[in-house]
């Protein structure tokens, strides 16, 4: 991993938890940010949040407050599954804060060659072949 201070002391809101979400809080974490985590799942209902918390990280959720935008983030780190038609990240993108998915931010801090493969059909084979 790079020696990576572009996080340090910044504000950024990661949206949505699942597994990568969580990776990216702690990640965030671990580089100096000041990091807040929003999930709509309930806190009572949520090991991540709860282990999260504990780690220092804010946690807000049971919803997505459009509201949590006003306090100044620097970007937002979403989960690939929630749309871009989110009001959240809509509004954030009106706010001209930075909007970037998890894969985004592990190559922002990767000192690794990477290689990207999309599309409808043959990534598994183009992956194989690349690898």
């Amino acid at each position: 991993m790079l020696n990576n201070s572009d996080y340090k002391n910044k504000k950024v809101l990661v949206l949505g938890l699942a597994k990568s979400g969580v990776s990216a809080a702690k990640l965030l974490h671990r580089l100096g940010a000041l990091v807040t985590v929003n999930d709509k799942q309930k806190f009572d209902d949520n090991k991540d949040a709860q282990a999260l918390l504990d780690e220092g990280v804010t946690v807000i959720t049971g919803s997505h407050p459009v509201e949590l935008l006003d306090e100044g983030f620097s970007l937002m780190v979403k989960n690939p599954g929630i749309p871009y038609s989110n009001p959240m990240v809509v509004r954030a993108q009106q706010l001209g804060i930075p909007v970037i998915t998890e894969p985004e931010l592990a190559y922002s801090v990767s000192d690794s060659t990477w290689v990207g493969v999309t599309g409808s059909n043959g990534k598994t084979t183009t992956t194989t072949l690349i690898g």
